[in-house]
């Protein structure tokens, strides 16, 4: 029977556990970058009787008994699914098949960490799921299919999240079963189209009211909470943090207090709305 090693979170690990392939499962792998993740997804190896192994971060002492703990469980394939550490070349060769990486936006376009937040900040109208084969190189193996969501202009980064799910959970059952064996499509992708973008930091939204307001806009919209949330300073240095967004349909609901509008161009009759955060002295 195939046998696959997955390395995820709690998010991808429902996705992946809920589908029709999660009999192909023969562990779960956490990242030492997330420990608060852990318990959650110790549970969930736990209800379904796989081992649980966490990830240390090259370098690390621990990391020659992870490798050999990857060896015995003896995977056919790795498959990362909303996962926060890289997964190194020494463990890409243990399964016979490599790995396969189901990334949240499209490649070659958006290569990287935090891909619907820099599809919202540089203006995108789609975004979309990429489910690829893995190298050494960030985000940059052979494509097994990728699939359009729209991404629209009032869109927080948590509806695109909740527009991507079925989306993933689709490609996960319809996928899975191809690359085992082999037949999955593997479309090189087109490097002339490339860009890699950067982790963001909180400190990244930081923004000036003198900024265009389509910028303040989309920076907003890609930051609310459960994330830092974008932020401004005030006269006195008094950083402000805004953490949520209110779309133009709900200015109006006097029942929202502390209310900040500012007119959208191009759009006669509407405002932007925020709800103020806390403030960060």
């Amino acid at each position: 029977m195939n046998r696959v090693l997955l390395f995820t979170d709690p998010f991808g690990a429902r996705l992946t556990l809920d589908s029709p392939v999660r009999n192909l499962i023969c562990g779960i792998v956490a990242s030492a970058l997330r420990p608060g993740q852990h318990d959650a997804l110790r549970a969930a190896a736990g209800e379904h009787a796989l081992p649980f192994l966490v990830q240390p971060k090259m370098g690390s002492p621990d990391y020659g008994s992870f490798s050999r703990a990857v060896r015995h469980l003896a995977p056919d394939l790795i498959f990362v699914n909303s996962y926060s550490l890289m997964v190194r070349g020494d463990i890409l060769r243990v399964p016979r098949l490599g790995g396969i990486n189901l990334h949240g936006a499209l490649l070659p376009e958006f290569r990287g960490p935090n891909p619907i937040q820099w599809a919202i900040l540089n203006g995108e109208t789609q975004t979309g799921v990429t489910l690829h084969h893995m190298t050494e190189t960030f985000d940059a193996g052979d494509i097994v299919e990728r699939r359009v969501v729209p991404l629209r202009p009032d869109d927080v980064w948590l509806d695109v999240m909740k527009r991507q799910r079925p989306v993933m959970a689709e490609m996960i059952a319809e996928n899975l079963p191809k690359v085992l064996p082999e037949t999955a499509p593997r479309i090189p992708q087109d490097e002339s189209k490339a860009r890699s973008w950067p982790r963001r930091t909180p400190e990244d939204g930081l923004f000036a009211w003198c900024w265009p307001v389509r910028r303040i806009h989309d920076m907003i919209r890609a930051l609310v909470a459960p994330l830092p949330g974008a932020r401004y300073q005030e006269g006195n240095g008094t950083t402000v943090v805004i953490d949520h967004y209110l779309s133009p349909a709900r200015i109006w609901d006097r029942k929202l207090a502390h209310v900040r509008t500012i007119a959208l161009p191009g759009r006669p009759g509407t405002d932007l709305a925020f709800r103020i955060g806390e403030t960060v002295a």
